[in-house]
Protein backbone atom coordinates (compact mmCIF):
# COMPACT_ATOMS: atom_id res chain seq x y z
CA UNK A 1 0.00 0.00 0.00
CA UNK A 2 1.09 3.69 -0.76
CA UNK A 3 1.80 5.99 2.29
CA UNK A 4 0.02 8.50 1.31
CA UNK A 5 -3.20 9.32 2.33
CA UNK A 6 -1.45 8.55 5.90
CA UNK A 7 -4.84 7.23 7.64
CA UNK A 8 -5.60 4.70 4.56
CA UNK A 9 -3.45 1.84 6.21
CA UNK A 10 -4.86 2.48 9.55
CA UNK A 11 -8.11 2.54 7.88
CA UNK A 12 -7.55 -1.06 5.61
CA UNK A 13 -6.03 -2.60 9.00
CA UNK A 14 -9.36 -1.38 10.87
CA UNK A 15 -11.50 -3.78 8.42
CA UNK A 16 -9.11 -6.51 8.64
CA UNK A 17 -9.01 -6.36 12.68
CA UNK A 18 -13.32 -5.12 12.97
CA UNK A 19 -15.00 -6.48 10.25
CA UNK A 20 -13.31 -9.51 9.11
CA UNK A 21 -11.78 -10.52 12.64
CA UNK A 22 -8.72 -11.33 11.78
CA UNK A 23 -6.15 -11.89 14.70
CA UNK A 24 -2.11 -11.82 12.93
CA UNK A 25 -1.75 -8.83 11.78
CA UNK A 26 1.71 -7.46 10.53
CA UNK A 27 2.30 -3.98 9.48
CA UNK A 28 5.87 -2.79 7.88
CA UNK A 29 6.04 0.33 6.98
CA UNK A 30 8.49 1.57 4.14
CA UNK A 31 9.76 5.21 2.61
CA UNK A 32 7.03 5.07 0.54
CA UNK A 33 4.77 2.22 0.76
CA UNK A 34 3.85 -0.09 3.85
CA UNK A 35 3.49 -4.08 3.28
CA UNK A 36 0.45 -5.92 5.15
CA UNK A 37 0.57 -9.31 6.14
CA UNK A 38 -2.01 -11.57 6.95
CA UNK A 39 -2.42 -15.38 7.13
CA UNK A 40 -5.82 -16.57 6.87
CA UNK A 41 -7.27 -20.16 5.84
CA UNK A 42 -7.61 -20.49 2.38
CA UNK A 43 -11.37 -21.36 2.45
CA UNK A 44 -11.88 -17.05 4.32
CA UNK A 45 -9.49 -15.50 1.30
CA UNK A 46 -12.31 -14.85 -0.85
CA UNK A 47 -14.28 -12.87 1.88
CA UNK A 48 -10.98 -11.33 2.68
CA UNK A 49 -10.53 -10.20 -1.20
CA UNK A 50 -14.38 -8.54 -1.50
CA UNK A 51 -13.86 -6.70 1.47
CA UNK A 52 -10.62 -5.24 0.90
CA UNK A 53 -11.56 -4.61 -2.96
CA UNK A 54 -14.97 -2.74 -1.32
CA UNK A 55 -12.00 -0.60 0.76
CA UNK A 56 -10.37 0.28 -2.49
CA UNK A 57 -7.09 -2.23 -2.39
CA UNK A 58 -6.22 -3.19 -5.63
CA UNK A 59 -8.80 -1.19 -7.19
CA UNK A 60 -8.06 2.37 -5.99
CA UNK A 61 -4.91 1.77 -4.06
CA UNK A 62 -2.27 -0.85 -3.50
CA UNK A 63 -1.75 -4.13 -4.53
CA UNK A 64 -3.05 -7.91 -3.23
CA UNK A 65 -1.16 -10.77 -3.97
CA UNK A 66 -2.29 -14.36 -2.84
CA UNK A 67 0.48 -16.82 -1.94
CA UNK A 68 -0.14 -20.23 -1.22
CA UNK A 69 1.18 -21.68 1.39
CA UNK A 70 2.28 -25.67 0.99
CA UNK A 71 2.44 -26.09 5.15
CA UNK A 72 2.33 -24.15 8.04
CA UNK A 73 3.56 -24.26 11.72
CA UNK A 74 1.74 -24.07 13.80
CA UNK A 75 -1.81 -25.52 11.12
CA UNK A 76 -4.44 -22.04 10.26
CA UNK A 77 -7.68 -23.52 11.40
CA UNK A 78 -11.22 -22.31 11.49
CA UNK A 79 -12.46 -22.30 15.03
CA UNK A 80 -15.47 -24.78 15.38
CA UNK A 81 -18.35 -22.59 14.88
CA UNK A 82 -16.76 -21.43 11.70
CA UNK A 83 -15.96 -24.67 10.76
CA UNK A 84 -19.92 -25.69 10.98
CA UNK A 85 -20.99 -23.21 9.24
CA UNK A 86 -18.17 -23.64 6.40
CA UNK A 87 -19.27 -27.20 6.29
CA UNK A 88 -23.05 -26.06 4.98
CA UNK A 89 -22.19 -23.44 3.03
CA UNK A 90 -22.54 -24.97 -0.87
CA UNK A 91 -21.10 -21.24 -2.22
CA UNK A 92 -17.60 -22.32 -0.43
CA UNK A 93 -14.45 -21.93 -2.77
CA UNK A 94 -11.18 -20.36 -3.05
CA UNK A 95 -11.24 -17.00 -5.04
CA UNK A 96 -11.87 -16.12 -8.31
CA UNK A 97 -8.64 -14.77 -9.33
CA UNK A 98 -7.27 -18.24 -8.20
CA UNK A 99 -9.23 -20.03 -10.54
CA UNK A 100 -8.61 -17.59 -13.57
CA UNK A 101 -4.93 -17.71 -12.97
CA UNK A 102 -5.20 -21.49 -12.51
CA UNK A 103 -7.10 -21.99 -16.12
CA UNK A 104 -4.98 -19.09 -18.14
CA UNK A 105 -1.61 -21.05 -17.25
CA UNK A 106 -3.22 -24.36 -18.61
CA UNK A 107 -5.75 -22.70 -20.96
CA UNK A 108 -3.11 -21.00 -23.84
CA UNK A 109 -2.16 -21.84 -26.63
CA UNK A 110 1.03 -24.15 -26.82
CA UNK A 111 2.96 -26.48 -28.28
CA UNK A 112 2.76 -28.71 -25.28
CA UNK A 113 -0.91 -28.93 -25.47
CA UNK A 114 -1.03 -29.64 -29.11
CA UNK A 115 1.06 -32.42 -28.91
CA UNK A 116 -0.39 -34.18 -25.92
CA UNK A 117 -3.77 -33.73 -27.84
CA UNK A 118 -1.61 -35.75 -30.53
CA UNK A 119 -0.21 -38.09 -28.12
CA UNK A 120 -2.89 -38.56 -26.57
CA UNK A 121 -5.09 -39.28 -29.71
CA UNK A 122 -2.69 -41.61 -30.92
CA UNK A 123 -2.35 -43.99 -27.85
CA UNK A 124 -6.21 -43.63 -28.15
CA UNK A 125 -6.44 -45.11 -31.55
CA UNK A 126 -4.00 -47.96 -30.72
CA UNK A 127 -6.14 -49.01 -27.72
CA UNK A 128 -9.74 -48.76 -29.99
CA UNK A 129 -8.37 -50.64 -32.85
CA UNK A 130 -6.43 -53.77 -30.59
CA UNK A 131 -8.99 -54.12 -28.40
CA UNK A 132 -7.30 -53.07 -25.23
CA UNK A 133 -9.19 -51.06 -22.62
CA UNK A 134 -5.69 -50.50 -20.92
CA UNK A 135 -4.08 -48.65 -23.63
CA UNK A 136 -7.32 -46.53 -23.32
CA UNK A 137 -6.57 -45.90 -19.97
CA UNK A 138 -3.24 -44.55 -20.90
CA UNK A 139 -4.92 -42.14 -23.37
CA UNK A 140 -7.31 -40.52 -20.98
CA UNK A 141 -4.27 -39.63 -18.80
CA UNK A 142 -2.46 -38.06 -21.38
CA UNK A 143 -5.44 -36.23 -22.73
CA UNK A 144 -5.30 -32.37 -21.53
CA UNK A 145 -9.07 -31.36 -22.91
CA UNK A 146 -9.98 -30.50 -19.05
CA UNK A 147 -8.54 -27.41 -19.70
CA UNK A 148 -9.99 -25.85 -22.35
CA UNK A 149 -13.14 -27.05 -21.65
CA UNK A 150 -13.23 -25.21 -18.11
CA UNK A 151 -12.44 -22.42 -19.61
CA UNK A 152 -15.34 -22.20 -21.71
CA UNK A 153 -17.68 -22.57 -18.62
CA UNK A 154 -16.06 -19.89 -16.30
CA UNK A 155 -15.47 -17.65 -18.91
CA UNK A 156 -19.30 -17.75 -18.98
CA UNK A 157 -19.68 -17.45 -15.59
CA UNK A 158 -17.56 -14.77 -15.23
CA UNK A 159 -18.05 -12.92 -18.67
CA UNK A 160 -14.48 -13.04 -19.34
CA UNK A 161 -15.19 -13.90 -22.98
CA UNK A 162 -11.81 -14.06 -24.03
CA UNK A 163 -11.36 -17.29 -22.02
CA UNK A 164 -14.44 -18.76 -23.82
CA UNK A 165 -13.35 -17.90 -27.33
CA UNK A 166 -10.04 -19.43 -26.48
CA UNK A 167 -11.47 -22.56 -24.96
CA UNK A 168 -13.71 -22.93 -27.97
CA UNK A 169 -10.86 -22.94 -30.23
CA UNK A 170 -8.94 -25.09 -28.46
CA UNK A 171 -11.78 -27.80 -28.29
CA UNK A 172 -12.17 -27.47 -31.61
CA UNK A 173 -8.65 -27.69 -32.73
CA UNK A 174 -7.75 -30.40 -30.24
CA UNK A 175 -11.37 -32.44 -31.81
CA UNK A 176 -10.06 -31.86 -35.17
CA UNK A 177 -6.65 -33.02 -34.35
CA UNK A 178 -7.83 -36.17 -32.55
CA UNK A 179 -10.26 -37.57 -35.41
CA UNK A 180 -7.06 -36.84 -37.91
CA UNK A 181 -5.40 -39.22 -35.73
CA UNK A 182 -8.40 -41.32 -36.05
CA UNK A 183 -8.03 -41.69 -39.48
CA UNK A 184 -4.23 -42.20 -39.46
CA UNK A 185 -4.48 -44.94 -37.58
CA UNK A 186 -7.33 -46.47 -39.45
CA UNK A 187 -5.17 -46.21 -42.60
CA UNK A 188 -2.19 -48.01 -40.80
CA UNK A 189 -5.04 -50.83 -39.66
CA UNK A 190 -5.58 -51.34 -43.10
CA UNK A 191 -2.14 -51.92 -43.67
CA UNK A 192 -1.06 -53.98 -40.98
CA UNK A 193 -3.77 -55.73 -39.82
CA UNK A 194 -5.17 -58.69 -42.19
CA UNK A 195 -8.15 -58.25 -41.72
CA UNK A 196 -9.08 -55.46 -40.15
CA UNK A 197 -12.16 -55.63 -38.14
CA UNK A 198 -13.99 -53.03 -35.78
CA UNK A 199 -13.41 -54.32 -32.21
CA UNK A 200 -15.92 -54.22 -29.43
CA UNK A 201 -14.20 -50.92 -27.95
CA UNK A 202 -14.53 -49.44 -31.16
CA UNK A 203 -18.75 -50.33 -30.97
CA UNK A 204 -18.60 -49.65 -27.30
CA UNK A 205 -17.80 -45.84 -28.53
CA UNK A 206 -20.72 -46.14 -31.12
CA UNK A 207 -25.07 -44.07 -30.52
CA UNK A 208 -24.91 -42.68 -26.89
CA UNK A 209 -27.07 -43.91 -24.19
CA UNK A 210 -28.50 -43.31 -20.66
CA UNK A 211 -24.79 -44.45 -19.00
CA UNK A 212 -22.51 -42.28 -21.37
CA UNK A 213 -24.94 -39.28 -20.46
CA UNK A 214 -24.12 -40.05 -16.74
CA UNK A 215 -20.17 -40.43 -17.21
CA UNK A 216 -20.73 -36.56 -18.60
CA UNK A 217 -22.76 -35.19 -16.03
CA UNK A 218 -21.01 -36.76 -13.32
CA UNK A 219 -17.22 -35.28 -14.78
CA UNK A 220 -18.99 -31.84 -15.64
CA UNK A 221 -19.88 -31.62 -11.84
CA UNK A 222 -16.25 -33.39 -10.78
CA UNK A 223 -15.00 -30.59 -12.68
CA UNK A 224 -16.25 -27.57 -11.36
CA UNK A 225 -15.98 -28.76 -8.23
CA UNK A 226 -12.37 -29.63 -7.92
CA UNK A 227 -11.55 -26.27 -9.70
CA UNK A 228 -13.05 -24.26 -7.20
CA UNK A 229 -12.68 -26.32 -4.00
CA UNK A 230 -9.87 -27.38 -2.33
CA UNK A 231 -10.08 -31.53 -3.70
CA UNK A 232 -7.38 -31.39 -6.48
CA UNK A 233 -7.30 -34.44 -8.38
CA UNK A 234 -6.09 -35.90 -12.07
CA UNK A 235 -9.10 -38.25 -12.04
CA UNK A 236 -10.95 -35.68 -12.76
CA UNK A 237 -8.86 -35.08 -15.92
CA UNK A 238 -9.46 -38.79 -16.55
CA UNK A 239 -13.02 -38.30 -16.38
CA UNK A 240 -13.23 -36.06 -19.26
CA UNK A 241 -10.66 -37.80 -21.04
CA UNK A 242 -13.15 -40.89 -20.94
CA UNK A 243 -16.02 -39.00 -22.65
CA UNK A 244 -14.36 -37.17 -25.24
CA UNK A 245 -10.88 -38.46 -26.52
CA UNK A 246 -11.83 -42.26 -27.78
CA UNK A 247 -15.41 -41.29 -29.17
CA UNK A 248 -13.44 -38.59 -31.31
CA UNK A 249 -10.57 -40.93 -32.28
CA UNK A 250 -13.37 -43.37 -32.75
CA UNK A 251 -15.18 -41.01 -35.36
CA UNK A 252 -11.84 -40.88 -37.54
CA UNK A 253 -11.26 -44.47 -37.39
CA UNK A 254 -14.95 -45.52 -38.42
CA UNK A 255 -14.69 -43.17 -41.47
CA UNK A 256 -11.21 -45.38 -42.74
CA UNK A 257 -13.22 -48.70 -41.72
CA UNK A 258 -15.62 -47.90 -43.82
CA UNK A 259 -19.05 -47.81 -41.22
CA UNK A 260 -20.29 -44.30 -41.24
CA UNK A 261 -22.89 -45.24 -39.11
CA UNK A 262 -20.53 -45.64 -36.40
CA UNK A 263 -18.65 -42.72 -37.11
CA UNK A 264 -21.94 -40.62 -36.77
CA UNK A 265 -22.50 -42.16 -33.71
CA UNK A 266 -19.50 -41.42 -31.92
CA UNK A 267 -19.66 -37.72 -33.34
CA UNK A 268 -23.31 -37.41 -31.40
CA UNK A 269 -22.19 -39.04 -28.56
CA UNK A 270 -19.28 -36.55 -28.72
CA UNK A 271 -21.63 -33.89 -29.25
CA UNK A 272 -23.54 -35.11 -26.49
CA UNK A 273 -20.62 -34.89 -23.92
CA UNK A 274 -19.12 -31.79 -24.41
CA UNK A 275 -22.57 -30.36 -24.07
CA UNK A 276 -23.09 -31.86 -20.91
CA UNK A 277 -20.01 -31.45 -19.60
CA UNK A 278 -20.06 -27.61 -19.97
CA UNK A 279 -23.12 -26.84 -19.01
CA UNK A 280 -22.13 -28.86 -15.54
CA UNK A 281 -19.47 -27.25 -15.03
CA UNK A 282 -21.05 -23.85 -15.65
CA UNK A 283 -24.09 -24.83 -13.18
CA UNK A 284 -21.60 -25.93 -10.50
CA UNK A 285 -20.06 -22.22 -11.15
CA UNK A 286 -23.05 -20.44 -10.70
CA UNK A 287 -23.80 -22.43 -7.14
CA UNK A 288 -20.39 -21.32 -6.21
CA UNK A 289 -21.29 -17.63 -6.85
CA UNK A 290 -18.51 -17.26 -9.77
CA UNK A 291 -18.44 -13.69 -11.06
CA UNK A 292 -16.36 -11.22 -13.07
CA UNK A 293 -13.63 -10.32 -11.13
CA UNK A 294 -13.12 -6.87 -10.08
CA UNK A 295 -11.35 -4.20 -12.52
CA UNK A 296 -8.26 -1.99 -11.28
CA UNK A 297 -9.95 1.88 -12.07
CA UNK A 298 -8.49 3.78 -14.42
CA UNK A 299 -6.82 6.24 -11.71
CA UNK A 300 -5.71 3.27 -9.51
CA UNK A 301 -2.12 3.60 -7.95
CA UNK A 302 -0.11 0.49 -7.32
CA UNK A 303 3.04 0.86 -4.82
CA UNK A 304 5.36 3.96 -5.42
CA UNK A 305 8.80 3.82 -6.85
CA UNK A 306 11.60 4.41 -3.72
CA UNK A 307 12.46 8.42 -3.04
CA UNK A 308 15.54 9.67 -4.00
Amino acid sequence: MPNDPEDYIQAIVDVLKNELKIKNIMLIKGIDNSLIIIRSNRMMVPEIVKSLNKSGVGTIHGIIDILSLKASIPEITLNEEEQEKRKKIVTQRVTIEEIKKNLEDTSTFSLDFFTFILLSALVAGVGLILNSAIILIASMILSPLMSPILGVSFGIASKEFKMVKIGILEQFLGLIISIGTGMLIGVLGLVFLNPPSITAQMMARGYPNLFDLVVAICAGIAVGIGITGSIKTSLIGVAIAVALMPPAVNIGLAIIYNNPLLSLGSFILLAMNIIAINICALIVFKLKKITGTRKAYIFWEGTKELSD
